[in-house]
């Protein structure tokens, strides 16, 4: 009985809305007006039922009007912090949930999310946290299909295109194309606008931003720009990881001249090392220690790398940086290395090659705890590559040795500090650890040299 009396009086409070904005013909008006009414007559505590009703109360359809208005209200209460937008999604999500064929319905539900969308209380790629329960039942061409259909009416396709670029939403992320046919959607919504070249208009507006970016920006302005538009569980992933790092590369890149030969014309190209270098601190949030991010970072620098020309030094200088950075370990770079993978081999030897110019410390991670080993990756002649350590003592020059790991110097250097740890058993077994961890990369590292000289000769 109770909650049918709270019921009763939220509906009353809800209609008093209504009539004031059937009263107030300015839309901006009714807002300021009723968000004062909503705050001095609704506890806060009472949001979610709020919310709830409203959405089970607007439905009729003379009120078209009604509906804009409200609900620019409720967009302009989510601008304002007075509720999250998490709260509100999830009671439209459990109206969607009751929600069959009537296509008056959708319409009616389609319809709010038009105004929340044109007042900036609702990026687009909430859609997917939106759709999530309308994906599993075939349904998410009913809402947004016809969600766009009435945002272009209104905004028209460029602003709507813009829109869905920046949000880096793709049609795989919404629909179950086992339940639900794309090509019916779009076509029957006249959508064949936001299936052209979705990844190439993200990648377009990234380089933008970092282009424009001073060096004074850093990393703030992009972070931001990615987080309000590009949805979490995109950024996360490889393909957003190897074009958010393809776009630091090249924004970073001029052209420094341009010279003619009897031959044609040649153009140089020279990277501002500094800019990029700024901007790798961007790649941490992304990267998330994943292997395979890591090395599309590689591979991106490859393909940037060969596009321009491979300019000498550039791919040491960003290996050395993001390593020494922690953007990517020596997992990645030895995997990089001895890659096989034939639509990654544009430019790889000569990449390599340039990693290998000069001296390059490279540092041994396990669980989480760096040992205390520094090796050394350099080209010691044309055909061999020395991996060395500088961690204690002399290398010595023998020619016969293509690895040198002195893996029985450390096992002893760290016996020696076990034997003075005693009775932290934890730390010891730890310790030991990292002496057969060092044991094992040893031998990896020698079959991973040997492929070094395939690639050489």
């Amino acid at each position: 009985m109770d909650q049918k009396k709270s019921n009763v009086k939220m509906d009353q409070r809800i209609k008093t809305l209504i009539d004031v904005s059937q009263r107030v013909s300015d839309t901006n008006r009714f807002i300021e007006i009723a968000i004062e009414r909503v705050k001095t007559k609704i506890r806060c505590s009472a949001y979610p039922e709020f919310i709830r009703r409203s959405l089970q109360l607007l439905n009729r359809e003379e009120l078209f009007e009604v509906r804009e208005k409200y609900w620019s209200m409720i967009a302009q209460m989510i601008i304002n912090n007075m509720f999250p937008l998490p709260l509100f999604q999830s009671e439209y999500r459990k109206m969607l949930e009751e929600t069959t064929g009537n296509d008056l319905l959708w319409t009616y539900r389609v319809e709010i999310l038009k105004t929340l969308i044109i007042r900036g209380a609702y990026p687009l790629k909430e859609l997917i946290s939106t759709t999530s329960g309308l994906k599993k039942r075939g349904l998410v061409g009913k809402l947004v299909g016809k969600l766009f259909k009435i945002l272009v009416e209104s905004e028209g396709k460029t602003s709507i295109a813009e829109k869905w670029n920046d949000s880096g939403i793709e049609w795989n992320d919404l629909l179950d194309k086992s339940l639900e046919d794309l090509d019916e959607i779009i076509s029957m919504n006249d959508l064949q606008f936001l299936t052209i070249c979705e990844t190439d208009q993200l990648s377009n507006r990234l380089f933008e931003l970092l282009r424009e970016s001073s060096p004074h920006d850093k990393t703030c302005i992009i972070r931001n720009w990615i987080n309000e538009n590009v949805v979490e569980e995109k950024t996360k992933k490889p393909k957003f990881v190897r074009m958010l790092f393809t776009a630091i590369l090249e924004s970073g890149i001029d052209l420094k001249e341009s010279s003619k030969y009897f031959f044609g014309e040649i153009q140089y190209y020279q990277p501002n090392r500094s800019k990029i270098i700024n901007h790798l601190p961007l790649m941490e949030d992304y990267i998330d220690d994943n292997l395979e991010s890591e090395l599309q970072c590689l591979y991106a620098l490859t393909r940037v790398s060969h596009q321009y020309g491979h300019p000498p030094g550039f791919a040491y200088d960003i290996i050395k940086e993001l390593h020494q950075q922690d953007h990517i370990s020596i997992d990645a770079i030895f995997k990089w290395v001895s890659n096989k993978d034939d639509t990654e081999l544009l430019g790889h030897r000569e990449a390599i090659m340039d990693l290998l110019s000069r001296p390059l410390s490279l540092n041994f991670e396990s669980n989480s705890q760096k040992l205390p080993v520094k090796l050394q990756l350099q080209k010691k002649t044309a055909a061999t590559q020395t991996l060395s350590s500088d961690f204690d003592g002399n290398i010595p020059n023998k020619n016969e040795i293509m690895v040198y790991c002195d893996v029985d110097k450390y096992k002893s250097v760290i016996d020696d500090r076990i034997s003075k740890l005693q009775g932290y058993e934890a730390l010891s077994k730890n310790l030991d650890e990292m002496a057969k961890t060092i044991g094992k990369f040893s031998d990896d590292i020698v079959d991973l040299l040997e492929n070094l000289d395939d690639i050489v000769e």
